[in-house]
Order: structure tokens, then sequence, then C-alpha cells
């Protein structure tokens, strides 16, 4: 912690960065590039060309003073790469971004992850972590419940499916998720007679899932 050559080459992103925000978004790349010893033959466009990825090339010299939170974590994930580090640490990742902005940044971190980087991030949001991780932690309460893998879950619940239907009245086994939508969990074996009992009773299948889920797991977990 107390040597700054230990923390060359690692990017980090906080869920609320602070960013000076009488700089430009081109002055904070060019102040982590030079902080790292990053070296690149053209700073300026290796700067901008991660602020084009992060879609700010247009504000680039811009002060960050009014920026959204969207576009001030967009600066700091930019920041954070630019220095082209062996490892990425980042803490609620996505916080503030719109759904446009979370899909292209979910694109980034996984190209980045592809590449050879490794990525260690927190998220209370399932969808991302199963989007991103290739293993990943279960954190209840301070303890560590378990580490695995999409695999894993995967194996686990094979044989597990997720009916859900319209209708105007809860069949046995069946939850309501929403007002008028239901669902049901139900293993390989069972599934032709629930779909057959629902639409005995008059209801509409919406779709059949695979139970193949994070929150599925974690849940699980839990009550165990």
């Amino acid at each position: 912690m107390r040597d700054p050559e230990a923390r060359r080459g690692l990017g980090f992103v906080p869920e609320n960065p602070s960013l000076q925000d009488f700089l430009t978004p081109y002055e904070i790349l060019l102040m982590g590039l030079r902080l790292h010893g990053t070296k690149v033959s053209d700073e300026r466009a290796h700067c901008l060309e991660w602020l084009e990825r992060f879609d700010l090339a247009a504000v680039a010299d811009n002060p960050l003073r009014g920026f959204s939170k969207g576009m001030m974590q967009r600066t700091a994930l930019a920041h954070a790469l630019a220095i082209k580090p062996r490892l990425l640490i980042l803490d609620e990742p996505l916080s503030g971004l719109d759904p446009v902005g979370r899909k292209d940044v979910v694109d980034i971190l996984d190209a980045y992850r592809r590449d050879g980087g490794t990525l260690f991030f927190s998220s209370h949001v399932f969808h991302d972590v199963e989007r991103i991780a290739d293993r990943f932690g279960l954190i209840h309460r301070g303890e560590l419940l378990t580490i695995r893998s999409p695999q894993e879950i995967v194996a686990d619940q094979a044989d597990r499916y997720i009916v859900r239907y319209r209708g105007a009245q809860e069949i046995a086994g069946g939850v309501e998720v929403r007002s008028g939508l239901y669902a049901i969990d139900t293993g390989v074996d069972e599934l032709a007679d629930v779909v057959g009992r629902v639409q005995g009773a008059g209801g509409i299948i919406q779709d059949v899932l695979p139970a193949v889920s994070l929150e599925t797991v974690f849940f699980k977990a839990i009550g165990q």
C-alpha cells in the first residue's frame, strides 16, 4: 500500500470516483499515463482512442465540472484502461450508467478479459456478473459463501426449468410474479405435465426458461 511501484500498471475505479472537476477527460487520462509511466507513441491519440471507446471524445477537452454521474464513471473507466493495466479492480463498475452505456462498458470489459487482462470487480447486480465473470464469489453478511463458475451452475441446474404463464388463477406449485403473471419451478420430467395443467386451466404460456441463474444460486446458498 505504501509503495507506489506496487500500484504501477494496476487500474482501479471506486464506486464513486473522485476526479478533479477542473480538469478535462483528456487531462485525467494523460495524468494517468504519466503517473504509471505508460509508454505510447502518441499520448493524445492514445487518450482520445480510449475516450472514443467510452463515447467521450466529443467532450475530451471540456472540464469535468457539470458532467453527469455516468460521464464521470466512464471517464474513470477510460483512465483505468488507458494505462494498459495488468490487473483491473472495479467497485460497482456499471453504477450510474444508462442501458446503452452499460452494454458498451460490458463489451469493453469483456474484450479486456479476452485479451488476457485480469478483472476483479464487485457488483450487486447479478446480471452484470453473469455477463462478465469467469468465476464469482457470493458474499452474504461479510461471509464468503461459495466460489463458483457459470459452468458449475449449469451443471447443478441442468434439469430445472421455469414455466411462466398468464392466467386468472394460480395453479398448484405456481408463484405470482406480478399481477396476472405466474411462475412454476419444475424438473424436466414434470415439464410436459406442468404445461398441460397450465393450458388445461386456461392459462397462456409466456415462456419456458432453464432455471440457471446466479440469483437462484445466491438465495439457495443463503437458505443453506
